[in-house]
């Protein structure tokens, strides 16, 4: 579900999570069956300091691991 995709990624990014939207859901070429892409927009912010590349990249790793190891999803 995308609830369950949202809270893993929120949770892997932490503190610097400030929203996160699915922007659209495609079943059909491409796809497994029984599959869905789910494309999201996650907006990172830090109160204190402005992030940096090496800060973005990490937080994208992460929330990339977090989705593949809790939801068996995959990067397209």
């Amino acid at each position: 579900a995308v609830a369950d995709v949202r809270r893993v990624l929120g949770e892997a990014a932490g503190e610097l999570c400030e929203s996160i939207v699915c922007f659209d859901a495609y079943r059909g070429a491409g796809v497994p069956a029984g599959a869905r892409s789910l494309a999201m927009r996650v907006r990172l912010c830090a109160e204190d300091h402005t992030l940096s590349d090496v800060e973005l990249a990490a937080t994208r790793v992460a929330m990339i691991d977090a989705a593949a190891s809790s939801l068996a999803a995959s990067l397209r």
